[in-house]
């Protein structure tokens, strides 16, 4: 039996040029299903983040692993879209303004279709805020040093940098002493002038919050060696951490 017969049919059966459509119509499906899987942009894909763990009101870059990571896209958390900075395409990094207490998806996005998601990834903890007192030896000017009295409250941090939610009462430092033994050292002033400078220490209780480099207040370090800044209603004057010893803890969210 021939393929093709006297009447132009495939095995008897189907017309030659139907055959020949057909197949070329097959050879162009499986032509353009191919090129789909070789040209397609790869899917990504979320694996973690870091730290997975942050407190509340307080603006942090998270880092996130996955995988076929690419430029241009963006990540959700909760209300808040913020750009994915691409390290490579399985590392990148996100920074967060502060969030509410709570548990967190992360969901990554091309514009706004949702490509990936972390269900529960980012877990953000109540702020804990303790009271510490600091001890600091301070240098001023003598005229600057007659305004300085115990009592005096810090007037030069903000609502966030200590540790409270919005609409609670902003904590403050206070100065809760002085120490009498104030020394008198002549330095360098400016352009080479002698002036005479005030060092005594001092004792501030000031709010802290833990961050994850150590205890802060206003967001500035509070540790042995670390400069503080205290801004009264009318001076401000700077010194360095001699002692800190962390009080009693209270739960700021509460």
């Amino acid at each position: 039996m021939s393929i093709v017969d006297d009447r132009g049919r495939v095995f008897g059966r189907w017309n030659i040029v139907d055959t020949v459509v057909v197949c070329a119509a097959v050879g162009v499906i499986v032509m353009g299903y191919g090129a789909f899987l070789l040209f397609r942009t790869p899917a990504p894909t979320l694996v973690s983040v870091t730290p997975a763990q942050i407190v509340s009101q307080e603006s942090r870059t998270l880092y996130i692993s996955g995988e076929k990571l690419r430029p241009y896209l963006n990540v959700r958390v909760g209300m808040a879209i913020a750009p994915l900075l691409l390290e490579g395409p399985s590392t990148a990094q996100v920074t967060l303004p502060g969030l509410s207490e709570g548990a967190y998806d992360i969901v990554l996005l091309d514009e706004s279709q949702e490509l990936a998601r972390l269900v529960g990834a980012l877990i953000v903890e109540p702020l804990q805020t303790r009271y510490a007192s600091v001890q600091v030896k301070f240098v001023m000017s003598p005229d600057v040093a007659a305004l300085v009295n115990p009592g005096d409250v810090d007037s030069g941090l903000s609502m966030v940098d200590a540790g409270t939610p919005p609409g609670g009462e902003i904590p403050q430092g206070t100065i809760v002493s002085i120490d009498t033994d104030r020394e008198n050292v002549v330095g360098a002033g400016g352009l080479g002038i002698a002036e005479t400078v005030v060092v005594f220490d001092a004792t501030v209780r000031v709010p802290v919050v833990m961050a994850p480099d150590g205890w802060r207040y206003s967001g500035r370090p509070v540790m042995v060696g670390a400069s503080f800044r205290f801004e009264g209603r009318s001076y401000a004057i700077d010194g360095r951490v001699r002692a800190v010893r962390i009080e009693e803890a209270t739960n700021t969210a509460q």
